[in-house]
């Protein structure tokens, strides 16, 4: 039983690269590439359920597809944009609450990383943030690094102090 197609966005048309297509109930997990393609497929005939999902993206899940030995399934699915934010916070020194310009901040949620920047004031903006539970390395010279799995970013602002000291773990 063969499934293949493409996933592409619902407003713009653009394939979707890196979206999951997930067969549940059976331990089938693909990947779409850079055209938004992909295929995969199962010894198993039946009708099963189709999850398809993207990291900015509302997960679809495609009901009573059937697949067939021998046959080619083709399920072209359209995802719509999730809800983004905009995340914004201040870098500061734990002492005396001065700005950190020039801060390193990566944001980390499975594949996806986004990186920012602080500006003179220590501020930054990221605009279309996708909310979710990441993990956080904030890193200056100069100031003890910051690094903290599953912080929850589902609103705005997120704000860390540093403190001084000299280490480096070669993240970035």
């Amino acid at each position: 039983c063969y499934l293949e197609g493409i996933v592409t966005d619902s407003t713009s048309g653009n394939p979707i690269n890196g979206a999951t297509v997930q067969v549940l109930g059976k331990s089938i997990t693909t990947l779409s590439n850079a055209t938004g393609d992909y295929k995969t497929g199962t010894v198993d005939s039946g009708t099963y359920d189709v999850q398809v999902s993207a990291f900015g993206y509302n997960t679809k899940i495609i009901t009573g597809v059937v697949l067939s030995n021998g046959v080619l399934t083709n399920l072209n699915v359209e995802l719509s944009s999730g809800v983004t934010i905009t995340l914004t916070g201040n870098i500061f020194y734990n002492l005396n609450s001065s700005a950190i310009p020039n801060a390193k901040i990566r944001f980390t949620l499975g594949p996806n990383v986004i990186d920012a920047t602080t500006d003179v004031n220590g501020n930054y903006t990221i605009n279309n943030f996708v909310p979710g539970v990441y993990e956080v390395n904030i890193q200056k010279w100069g100031y003890q690094p910051y690094c903290q799995q599953n912080v929850n970013l589902v609103t705005a602002p997120f704000t860390q102090g540093l403190d001084f000291g000299i280490y480096d773990d070669f993240a970035f």
